[in-house]
């Protein structure tokens, strides 16, 4: 303890704050410090404090805003609560203050004994708590629109309400398997083979040796797993019901590409996601109807991309952008 030491019986159970993020300290009725154990770095509390005021030790706002309680239990013989901030170059650190008055044996007030608490970390934790609990808000008001739109437009194509309940619920079931994996452990995002995976496997039988995958690894944000996530699905069923999985001859091939996009202005690369399926003679039905509107309007808006979907009488191609920002 470089400060002068506080009284003996207090030495032992200070050392415990060493190390810690609490300071102690007592002061006369000028405000004069008379010992101060475990200073911030920050503060200017090297050598000896005796003698020393919180002008000598803190920036003038923080010393303004610590001497005002201070000031306030030595008039009312109350103890008071404060909050004080010092702000370096690089950042802002946040204290708690806790002083009460020190009375002698008569009852009049000699000075202040206190503790300040630094609760930057803290701080830091609940800003990080906010943030996640912001976007954690934003995402569930896109998806509750998002399950809104689909049901509306489900119900608009549906041609009986047996169709509308198989149809819904194949989409209420790949947006939670892209939310499963988006949302998963590391909540970062989702790898794009595991969502292609996820979202392909449950409609084709033999989907290892009928479905490849090739190109980037990237990492998707939440909303690109979901839009993504949803465009697979769509054209796995479409495929499984009346395109090239159909048959058991029948292939598709995916693949996925960092690219610029010629048909925009923008200089970043886009995502490039390609859906080719080969039905080897048999016809190709394309994709009708709110299907089709998906994967044409819908998914590439949510994307800030574009969508192009092609078909001859075996061949079909789907081929999807989504920008910069929705993939790492």
């Amino acid at each position: 303890m470089t400060q002068g030491p506080p009284p003996l019986a207090l030495t032992e159970m200070l050392r415990l704050l060493r190390g810690a993020s609490i300071t102690v300290f007592a002061q006369d009725a000028g405000l004069r410090y008379r010992w101060l154990e475990n200073p911030p770095a920050s503060w200017n509390a090297h050598g000896d404090v005796r003698g020393r005021t919180d002008g000598d030790l803190l920036p003038p706002g923080a010393a303004a805003a610590a001497i005002a309680p201070k000031r306030s239990a030595l008039s009312t013989g109350r103890p008071h609560w404060a909050e004080f901030v010092i702000e370096t170059r690089n950042a802002r650190q946040y204290f708690e203050l806790y002083v009460e008055p020190e009375k002698r044996g008569d009852g009049a007030v000699s000075g202040v004994i206190g503790l300040v608490l630094d609760v930057t970390e803290r701080r830091r934790r609940v800003a990080a708590l906010e943030a996640v609990v912001r976007q954690a808000s934003h995402r569930s008001k896109n998806l509750l629109a998002i399950l809104q739109s689909v049901a509306v437009h489900t119900a608009r194509d549906a041609a009986s309400t047996e169709q509308f309940i198989e149809q819904y619920r194949g989409r209420i079931q790949s947006i939670s398997r892209s939310q499963d994996i988006a949302l998963g452990p590391s909540a970062h995002g989702a790898r794009l083979p595991d969502l292609v995976a996820a979202q392909v496997e449950p409609y084709v039988a033999g989907a290892g040796s009928r479905v490849s995958f090739q190109g980037e690894d990237v990492e998707l944000t939440a909303n690109a797993a979901l839009h993504i996530g949803l465009a697979l699905s769509e054209l796995a069923i479409a495929s499984a019901n009346h395109g090239a999985l159909a048959g058991e001859e029948g292939q598709v091939a995916i693949e996925a590409v960092r690219a610029i996009d010629p048909e925009t202005d923008s200089s970043e690369e886009s995502l490039r996601l390609t859906w080719s399926e080969t039905a080897a003679g048999r016809p190709v039905e394309p994709p009708e109807g709110f299907t089709r509107q998906l994967l044409e309007r819908l998914i590439p808006a949510a994307l800030g991309g574009r969508a192009v979907l092609t078909s001859t009488a075996d061949r079909l191609s789907y081929v999807l952008t989504a920008r910069r920002g929705e993939f790492e």
